[in-house]
This record gives C-alpha cells, sequence and structure tokens, in this order.
C-alpha cells in the first residue's frame, strides 16, 4: 500500500503526459533534416514540456512512498523527497539500483555514487525548467537520460507498492 495514493495518481497523469511528448520527440529525431531548422525547432521546443513533466512525474512518484507531509515539505526537491528519513531504505535502495542497472547500459562506469550526483545535479529541475524563460542564471542543465529512467523505475516501484505489479 503507498503511503499517499492521490500523489500516485498524479504523477501518473504526468507521466502519461510526458509519455505523449517523448513520442513526438522521437518521432522528430527520426525526421531531422540537415537542411531543415524547422524540425529541429520542434525538438527543442519540446525538450522543456518533457523535463518539466518527467521532473514533476518523478517528484509526484516520490511524494507517493512518503506520508503526505513529509512529501509537502520537501516542495519539488527531487533530493530531499529520495533522501527523506521517512523514505524505506529497502526502497530507496531499490530505486538506486535499477537506475544504475539501467544506465550502465549507456554509461559503463555508472554506479551509485553517480547516481546520487545526478539527483543531486537534477533536483531542482522542475522549478528551473517550468521558469526557464525567467531564469537569470547563463544556463540550466537537465540530464534527460537520467530523468527519463528515474521516472520509469519510479512507476514501477509505485505499482510494486501499491500491489498492482
Amino acid at each position: 500500500m503507498l503511503p499517499n495514493e492521490l500523489a500516485m495518481n498524479n504523477a501518473v497523469t504526468f507521466k502519461k503526459a510526458y509519455d505523449v511528448l517523448y513520442e513526438q520527440f522521437h518521432i522528430a529525431e527520426l525526421q531531422v533534416d540537415t537542411d531543415s531548422q524547422v524540425v529541429t525547432n520542434d525538438i527543442a521546443l519540446l525538450f522543456v514540456p518533457l523535463i518539466v513533466n518527467g521532473t514533476f512525474a518523478c517528484e509526484l512518484f516520490l511524494k507517493s512512498l512518503l506520508p503526505q507531509e513529509t512529501g509537502e515539505s520537501c516542495e519539488h526537491d527531487l533530493k530531499k523527497l529520495y533522501t527523506s528519513p521517512d523514505m524505506k531504505q529497502n526502497i530507496k535502495d531499490g530505486i538506486a539500483n535499477c537506475v544504475v542497472t539501467i544506465m550502465q547500459n549507456f554509461k559503463h562506469d555508472y554506479d551509485a555514487r553517480q547516481f546520487h550526483t545526478d539527483i543531486k545535479k537534477n533536483k531542482d529541475n522542475y522549478d528551473n525548467w517550468r521558469y526557464f524563460h525567467e531564469n537569470k542564471k547563463e544556463s540550466i542543465k537537465a540530464d534527460f537520460l537520467f530523468i527519463h529512467y528515474l521516472m520509469q523505475v519510479l512507476f514501477d516501484i509505485c505499482l510494486t507498492e501499491r500491489g498492482t505489479k
């Protein structure tokens, strides 16, 4: 049973939006023609909503694994949510281990240390990218691959915890 079922239901909504955007992103990526700036712009235009929806889904999946009060106090910070003392250690370990295993397919030296670095680097993606047009920094970054697989792993873990997988 999940401590916060409402957060899970909302997370699924943002994951579905992400999935639709990802499909369109992938289609646009496959159609890239070196002479066509339009398709390249389509890819760029989809990146921001992909990061925002993917990161928000991750946040809500993490919140579904925590008591509601804890999730609310962490706001949008993925690192605070993941490292919360209210998060069961076996769930933390499961998240890290699954993401590490998947990421090793792309980065052979990826390990738990890199996972913790990535969650720290991407902890504020939702706020940074949701308001990217107001950002005073020179550049903001997000690890698309990390967010993509973190979201998938969190979804699977939440389904398992819910007892529906």
